[in-house]
């Protein structure tokens, strides 16, 4: 018995931690591209992304992912927009995909102050059993003198582990034959 449970031990295979790569785009609905006029000035999403382990030690929810970046240097009008992130999900442990995450830009912003911000109405979007959620369901954007005008868009990428067919499979045999013998002992 104790050469069975050894065996069945080494035989379940040591899952790696999994690794997701991804890259953000963004466009805005005004313009149908990455940048935007706010008054005389443009406004522009920069590209994020990151290759993120989401395994130990760092847990099964790491945050502060890269969801990109929304720069206002120097704009000076109120915001009205719709920015949509495209999230590309790019492999490594995981299928390739796709998803998005929708936020109504608003307000109005000067190079000194804002009072503008980006509220997402579609916070969250998962891809193939990968998740990945704006760090804040609201973001104020900063003005010219906070940050050169760069508001930073972070989030958290997470993902809820499925074993595999196979260690299901093995675990069910082992408690099977756990079972067997204890069943002929009794007898």
């Amino acid at each position: 018995m104790k050469k069975f449970l050894a065996t069945l031990a080494f035989a379940i295979p040591m899952i790696a931690n999994p690794i997701v790569t991804y890259n953000t785009t963004g466009v805005f609905s005004s313009s149908g591209t990455s940048t935007a006029t706010g008054g005389a000035i443009s406004y522009t999403f920069i590209l994020g992304g990151a290759t993120v382990d989401l395994g130990p030690p760092s847990g099964l929810n790491p945050s502060n992912g890269s969801l990109g970046e929304l720069n206002t240097a120097n704009v000076t009008d109120t915001l009205s927009d719709t920015l949509t992130i495209t999230i590309h999900q790019t492999g490594l442990d995981f299928a390739p995909g796709t998803g998005t995450l929708v936020g109504v830009v608003s307000g109005p912003i000067t190079p000194d102050s804002s009072e503008a911000s980006i509220t997402f109405t579609t916070p969250s979007t998962t891809i193939n059993g990968v998740k990945y959620t704006v760090g804040s369901a609201t973001y104020l954007i900063v003005p010219n003198s906070t940050n050169g005008g760069v508001t930073s868009i972070q989030g958290v990428i997470s993902y809820s582990p499925v074993p595999e067919p196979g260690t299901i499979g093995l675990i069910g045999l082992g408690l099977a034959m756990v079972g067997m013998v204890a069943r002929r002992r009794r007898a």
